[in-house]
């Protein structure tokens, strides 16, 4: 799992490298990484294509978005993420003997994404960034 989420972001973002120096534009790569990426799920799905092909859409834009934007450690949490809350078989009742993983991996997600964010507001008060009045992106 954690192999697949690493080969997953330095191979997409080794791929966007290729295809900037090919294209010479940021977006037009970023839309071939999409493609390929979206050719790729539907040539493996046993799904009927009209159903992937909107899924795949928002699915890997987003994917690409998240490396674009936030960088390819991001992008590897996320894939790590999705495949730690999709592997995983869930159960509501936490008296089911399947229940064992919900207890384990919600909790753990739960406190990386607190961590995560104290880290990223630099162990600051983070509500002040996110519930400022100032549209405004500097400090005060």
């Amino acid at each position: 799992m954690p192999i697949d989420s690493t080969l997953l972001g330095l191979g997409a973002l080794l791929l966007f490298l290729i295809l900037r120096v090919l294209t010479r534009r940021d977006w037009l790569a970023a839309g071939l990484i999409v493609a390929i990426l979206l050719v790729n799920q539907v040539g493996q799905e046993g799904e009927p294509p009209w159903l992937i092909v909107p899924v795949g859409l928002i699915l890997f834009g987003t994917y690409v978005g998240l490396l674009l934007r936030f960088g390819v450690l991001s992008a590897i949490a996320g894939v790590y993420t999705l495949n730690l809350l999709l592997a995983c078989p869930h159960a509501t009742d936490p008296g089911s003997w399947t229940a064992s993983a919900t207890l384990v991996v919600v909790p753990l997600l739960l406190l990386l994404a607190m961590a995560a964010f104290r880290t990223a507001v630099a162990g600051g008060p983070g509500w002040r960034y996110v519930a400022s009045d100032t549209p405004s992106s500097r400090p005060t």
